[in-house]
């Protein structure tokens, strides 16, 4: 019992600790990864670090200073659907995500944020500002993201 207890604790603790969040600045995204590396943006008008931390692969695009686009990959195993629920359950605790079958995607419960695996990419999940992400890229192109 302790040794399962003890291993649920370890998951738990790299899932929380392997996540950026929507709406953070830099400046907290460093405190929790460290410097990490500027990339080429994905959205015009945006600025994308990139991390490495308890086997994920984390990119996060922030606009203003505000993170408004993040990509999740795992770079220990293939990220199964199950991997997917157990980070969003965690994302935010104020915010739940729920599987929406018309859009294909998971939805926040503050109608904010959608997240899922990207098109052509299923090893990469992103998690995503809708009107922030909508308003950069135009919304027709920011709904694959």
């Amino acid at each position: 019992m302790k040794q399962l207890f003890t291993i649920l604790c370890v998951f738990f603790s790299i899932t929380v600790c392997s996540q950026a969040r929507i709406g953070e600045t830099l400046a907290e995204l460093k405190a929790r990864y460290g410097e990490g590396k500027s990339i080429s943006p994905r959205i015009p008008q945006t600025e994308q670090y990139e991390w490495e931390k308890d086997g994920y692969l984390i990119q996060a695009s922030l606009r203003n200073n505000v993170t408004v686009l993040e990509f999740f990959h795992r770079t220990d195993k293939v990220m199964t659907d199950e991997d997917i629920k157990a980070l969003l359950k965690v994302y935010r605790k104020d915010v739940r995500f729920t599987w929406s079958m018309r859009d294909n995607c998971f939805r926040s419960s503050d109608k904010k944020m959608m997240a899922g695996r990207q098109d052509g990419h299923d090893d990469w999940i992103y998690v995503r500002d809708v009107s922030a992400t909508d308003a950069l890229s135009g919304k027709d192109k920011a709904k694959n993201l």
